[in-house]
């Protein structure tokens, strides 16, 4: 394994490691500028890594964006 492979490697396992610890209560905007990559990137990992939004996390973010929960349920806040 060359080097690059396992700095590759090793980034990969940081950024698992971060997105498990900080996904459930931190905006995806945010993970997304801390770590350098897409919110759509952010999504993707943390769906593949089996990750989910506190509900209480989401319960006060859509409250913060004026939502009831019927209308959350069916809208993206990605604040």
């Amino acid at each position: 394994m060359t080097g690059e492979a396992l700095f590759f490697i090793m980034q990969k396992r940081e950024l698992r490691r971060l997105l498990s610890a900080c996904y459930a209560d931190t905006p995806n905007k945010e993970l997304a500028q801390m770590l350098g990559i897409s919110i759509g990137m952010v999504m993707r990992y943390a769906y593949q890594l089996g990750l989910r939004k506190d509900p209480k996390y989401l319960s006060d973010t859509n409250r913060k964006c004026g939502m009831k929960s019927s209308v959350a349920k069916t809208w993206k806040c990605n604040n």
